[in-house]
């Protein structure tokens, strides 16, 4: 029996030798994966800083261009006051100049049938061809000379 005890311990050699190298292989392969596991960390540490960087320098950059278009936006509202009260004026004006053209049309009806008919029996009149009176009218123009 000697000889099977030999080789039950040769065969029990082998597995445990196989068992010890795959047990490295295992560790091996774990310790492949703590590094990758390690390096995967990292890096996405970093990648989320560069990002959280690059969104707040975005950020910056729109806060700056917000200021701006608020600034402009300002300025404009500053240039309308003027405007409006420019508007408000010339309104006023259009409104005071309608009134006095108004009082004018009825003072000249009122002064043309009086005046106009007094400086009309006063008058000789002439009709000549326009032509003649030296204005680039056609020949079959006739202008109306008043003598007085």
């Amino acid at each position: 029996m000697a000889g099977v005890g030999v080789l039950a311990q040769d065969a029990l050699r082998k597995i445990i030798t196989t068992l010890a190298v795959k047990n490295e292989e295992i560790q091996n392969f774990i310790y492949g994966l703590k590094q990758m596991l390690q390096n995967v960390e990292a890096n996405s540490t970093k990648v989320q800083e560069d990002l959280e960087g690059e969104f707040q320098s975005l950020y910056s950059l729109l806060d700056e261009l917000k200021e701006g278009m608020l600034m402009k936006i300002k300025q404009d509202r500053a240039l309308s006051l003027p405007l409006q009260n420019q508007l408000a004026a010339c309104t006023k004006a259009l409104e005071s100049s309608e009134e006095r053209l108004e009082t004018a049309n009825q003072t000249l009806e009122g002064a043309e049938n009086h005046d106009f008919n007094q400086v009309l029996l006063g008058c000789t009149f002439e009709v000549i061809p326009s032509s003649r009176a030296g204005t680039k009218r056609r020949d079959s123009e006739f202008l109306v000379l008043a003598l007085g």
